[in-house]
């Protein structure tokens, strides 16, 4: 019974840590997405004025992903501090894996258009689709994102989805695919 309780204790201890580390995440990320999500999301739409026919990374994308990266650092310093070394792990693999989904994949993706087609690289696979190929353009909301989404449907059921807190010019595609076929 004595290791069971001891046991428990350890547990709580670990999770108190690893909070105190964490928590202070979850604060600064709950207020922006409540009370500027919306503002966030149409201000993004009202500047997207990028002129040529190809999509780029946003500077948006850029800062926001330096300030959550600043954030991450921070969690780390504390944990050192705290000689909390196993929540210092668990961040890192958490910031491991958001930096791979939420850095590097849209980093790798490239867009260029024109008004016969639009292609894409992903993957080094590059995709090119006929613009006659395309059902519908339209902007969604994605849930739990603070961006609208420019998804593309294809007539093979394919959906492209391109967030505007990403990439720059998706404004002009959606115009050009509107002057072709809206």
């Amino acid at each position: 019974m004595h290791f069971l309780a001891e046991m428990a204790s350890v547990y709580d201890e670990f999770w108190n840590r690893l909070l105190s580390v964490v928590g202070p995440l979850m604060f600064l990320y709950a207020p922006v997405s409540i009370f500027a999500g919306e503002k966030i999301a149409q201000q993004l739409l009202k500047n997207d004025n990028y002129c040529e026919d190809t999509i780029r990374i946003r500077p948006y994308f850029v800062f926001s992903r330096l300030f959550v990266t600043t954030v991450f650092c921070w969690a780390f310093i504390l944990a050192l501090q705290l000689k909390a070394y196993s929540e210092m792990i668990v961040c890192m693999l958490v910031f491991a894996g958001y930096a791979g989904m939420f850095i590097c994949l849209p980093c790798l993706v490239r867009v260029r258009y024109t008004p016969d087609c639009v292609s894409f690289v992903e993957w080094r696979k590059e995709y090119t689709i006929p613009m006659r190929n395309i059902t519908k353009i339209t902007w969604e909301r994605i849930g739990r994102s603070l961006d609208y989404s420019l998804v593309i449907y294809t007539d093979s059921g394919r959906k492209i989805t391109l967030h505007s807190a990403y990439y720059i010019g998706l404004n002009r595609l959606r115009a050009l695919y509107d002057s072709l076929y809206g």
